[in-house]
């Protein structure tokens, strides 16, 4: 007889590879443009992966992506503007949050992974827009 699962589905799965006995946990975010969207945690212990897939499941509960590591600083600022802040703000606002960050965010930070992003980066950006004779307020 066939074991049966004991999680439910989007739970997650874990398992051993064979091949060099790393632990691999498995989250399903789902389907995004005809294809499964997963994300793979690795580990060397079972209870280190176990913790890397309740923290992504946390996360994903809490409507943040479940793994920010390869986000990027441009990927995150596209992410908010179409879904927080286009939804929820007036169209002029909307358009200048969006200038703003296509003119002056993204081409500086936007290559930067969001998870190293440092507060000397955003500092060292303030700077720049100030020599170039920013307002203080666009600054």
């Amino acid at each position: 007889m066939t074991k049966r699962r004991t999680h439910g589905q989007g739970e997650g799965s874990i398992y051993q590879r064979a091949s060099d006995g790393l632990w691999v946990a498995v989250l399903n975010l789902g389907w995004k443009d005809g294809k499964r969207d997963s994300r793979y945690f690795y580990a060397p212990t079972r209870a280190a992966v176990a913790e890397k897939l309740t923290e992504a499941r946390g996360r994903r509960q809490r409507g943040l992506p479940a793994d920010v590591r390869r986000q990027t600083v441009a990927q995150f600022l596209a992410a908010w503007l179409e879904e927080d802040v286009k939804p929820t703000r007036e169209p002029k606002t909307y358009e200048s949050y969006e200038s703003t960050v296509r003119l002056h965010i993204a081409p500086d930070l936007g290559r930067h992974q969001l998870a190293r992003l440092e507060p000397q980066h955003v500092r060292a950006l303030l700077r720049r827009k100030e020599a170039t004779g920013l307002s203080p307020r666009s600054v």
